[in-house]
């Protein structure tokens, strides 16, 4: 009876030394973040060219400020004012988060962004599903990441993602 309560407990110590535990979406974003995205004065979602000003060149035509965002051309923006639709594209966007396995590549092509205000303070994001990479601005980011937070998503949300934007009237570039 012994050997069979020992070998039952060595089972049960050997199957919780291969479980992985997964970080929160709170451990992976800071609350300032989510809290934004999740309690806006405004939210608006914005389709982006996903050529960069820097890889366009001097020989190509530039972008006009009022439709730049961060670096990119704005090819169309709405304003999301459905809670509904809205709170279904945060927690979308946010469980690409949770869901994220580390995969990361190269590039930085983002073809959707984000902009929500909150108690006048505006936080940007810039998603790039082809690498799986969202680059944050917000000013309420701590001191060390200067206003600038990079985390990594997951491409299993983007389709939902996509479809959001597309009820919004909004197409996204080479979809």
């Amino acid at each position: 009876m012994k050997k069979l309560a020992l070998a039952l407990g060595l089972a049960g110590l050997a199957t919780l030394a291969c479980v992985t535990f997964r970080d929160s979406v709170e451990d992976k974003l800071p609350l300032t973040v989510i809290r934004a995205l999740r309690e806006p004065d405004s939210f608006e979602i914005l389709s982006l060219d996903p050529i960069s000003r820097k890889e366009r060149g001097a020989t190509e035509k530039p972008i006009a400020p009022e439709k730049e965002f961060h670096g990119f051309e704005i090819l169309g923006h709405a304003p999301l004012t459905d809670d509904a639709a809205r709170s279904e594209l945060v927690e979308l966007v946010l469980r690409g988060v949770q869901e994220s396995d580390g995969t990361v590549a190269a590039c930085f092509n983002p073809r959707h962004g984000i902009r929500a205000v909150k108690e006048g303070k505006v936080l940007d994001m810039l998603i790039c599903y082809e690498c799986l990479q969202i680059e944050i601005h917000f000013s309420e980011l701590d001191e060390s990441e200067k206003g600038r937070l990079g985390v990594l998503t997951s491409s299993s949300v983007e389709p939902d993602v996509t479809r959001i934007y597309s009820a919004a009237g909004l197409k996204i570039a080479g979809k």
